[in-house]
């Protein structure tokens, strides 16, 4: 389905099944999109109005998940069970970037192109996977490093804003966000009860009012509050930092 940046327009663009992942190459205007389980996965594309659609890569056994583009380059990533690959944009020429390792397979992908950098989850929900983390490497897959330890069972999908050094994904409790090296994480907007999937980031710098949703983070549940940070959040004057709260800031941004 596509719809307006509101919601408004829906359409449906193509009877896929269940795709595992998704991916919009807007610079060739072209949607790709992972697809099947067992032996029949791959990756297909199509034009953006759902015309055109053409497997460019089959999988066999490797069952692709999630993916991300790099235009400029013109190269596809995307991770699967056996780890991270990319190959071109039509399909031709697929690499083995990266195993994955400690039982501990890519999830989540996105691509930095302003720094060129690569990053994935490395999680499961088996409890073979003794540490999930948030990984990234060089658009080659060569000098892996660990950025962000993750909490048991947590397998979030990943996005990044180079132009505001800032790395975003999602697990059980809140939406998070650190610096692109892993260091600064911040809790920036809670999920509630139920596990949010990050499906997208806007590339665009961070806009302020979404720093103020993450100063707040800093003082939910505070009680008894007298640092000036936390206080201004105090809208109630109940001397706690609450839902209430948090919900008011919202409104006074705009939000929901």
């Amino acid at each position: 389905y596509r719809a307006g940046m509101d919601g408004s327009d829906v359409q449906r663009v193509l009877a896929t099944g269940s795709p595992w992942g998704l991916a919009v190459d807007t610079e060739n205007a072209k949607l790709y999109w992972s697809f099947g389980f067992d032996k029949y996965t791959g990756i297909k594309r199509a034009n953006l109005d759902g015309s055109g659609v053409e497997t460019i890569y089959n999988a066999d056994s490797s069952e692709p998940e999630r993916l991300a583009i790099h235009s400029g380059l013109g190269k596809l990533y995307w991770t699967s069970v056996k780890g991270v690959f990319r190959a071109n944009l039509d399909g031709t020429n697929p690499q083995f970037l990266v195993p994955f390792s400690d039982y501990c397979r890519p999830w989540g992908i996105a691509v930095d192109p302003l720094n060129a950098k690569l990053y994935w989850s490395a999680a499961d929900t088996n409890h073979f996977c003794p540490q999930g983390k948030l990984q990234r490497s060089n658009l080659d897959g060569t000098q892996v490093e660990d950025l962000v330890l993750l909490a048991y069972g947590v397998v979030p999908e990943v996005g990044v804003v180079p132009a505001h050094d800032s790395l975003f994904w999602s697990d059980a409790q809140f939406i998070r966000r650190a610096r692109l090296d892993g260091s600064e994480v911040v809790s920036i907007v809670p999920t509630g009860s139920e596990f949010a999937y990050l499906r997208a980031v806007d590339p665009r710098p961070v806009p302020a009012d979404l720093y103020a949703v993450s100063s707040f983070q800093n003082c939910f549940g505070a009680v008894e509050v007298t640092a000036s940070g936390c206080s201004i959040f105090d809208s109630d004057g109940d001397e706690q930092i609450d839902l209430a709260d948090y919900q008011h800031l919202l409104t006074t941004l705009g939000g929901p």
